[in-house]
């Protein structure tokens, strides 16, 4: 027997991307979005691909990271870390292997808190406040990568996954992981899930309420149907 390892982790993550999905396409009814694409690649080794969404005039792409810790934070070895899905070389590709067609943004969605004080990714990391909230209502941080630190001008980057896209012959360069900056949302302090429909944590709330308040389901006419 080969063993898999404990693949409950990976489990519960796809289970927080299907009730974060499922929030986003009642949204989509409501708010009459243009197209929502679920859990599909566009390049290869596309790395932020959970969740499409186009609206407004504007292509917003989503990749949902979840943590039962409540207080695990985002670390500057989520970006670094050879095995991470989010090493920010793979990242910056996703966006270059889009060619003339890139999304308008990349939004990492995550349960994760900002990273603490003493990680190197604090420096590196600027609030914003203009970002609307995957899931309205909610109070979640939002943050950008200061390029200019990330990878100043003249100098090495400051992270080693980046250096060898310093040499002429490299995929992308400096330039393109600027223009990828500008387009990346860090999005923390999503709300948790507890998986359970009967037992809602405050993912699923969100869903329930959005299905009463905005479809009317378990309302009149349906207000004896659970």
């Amino acid at each position: 027997m080969i063993s898999r390892g404990n693949l409950q982790p990976a489990h519960r993550g796809y289970r927080y991307q299907d009730i974060a999905t499922a929030y986003v396409l009642i949204r989509s009814i409501v708010g009459r979005y243009d197209r929502v694409v679920v859990d599909r690649k566009q390049v290869a080794e596309d790395r932020i691909d959970d969740l499409e969404v186009a609206a407004a005039g504007r292509v917003v792409r989503r990749q949902f990271k979840s943590s039962q810790d409540p207080n695990r934070p985002l670390t500057s070895e989520d970006f670094t870390r050879t095995d991470s899905s989010l090493r920010i070389d793979r990242l910056v590709l996703t966006y270059v292997r889009a060619g003339t067609s890139p999304a308008d943004e990349y939004r990492l969605c995550a349960t994760w808190q900002p990273p603490t004080p003493g990680d190197p990714l604090t420096d590196l990391l600027e609030p914003i406040d203009h970002a609307l909230p995957t899931i309205e209502h909610w109070s979640s941080r939002h943050f950008r990568l200061r390029s200019e630190r990330l990878w100043p001008a003249d100098a090495e980057p400051a992270w080693g996954a980046l250096t060898a896209y310093g040499q002429p012959d490299a995929e992308f360069g400096r330039d393109d992981v600027l223009a990828f900056c500008d387009r990346f949302v860090i999005e923390l302090s999503l709300p948790n899930a507890s998986s359970s429909l009967t037992e809602p944590g405050p993912l699923e709330r969100a869903l329930i309420d959005e299905l009463s308040e905005r479809v009317g389901i378990g309302r009149y006419p349906n207000q004896g149907r659970e």
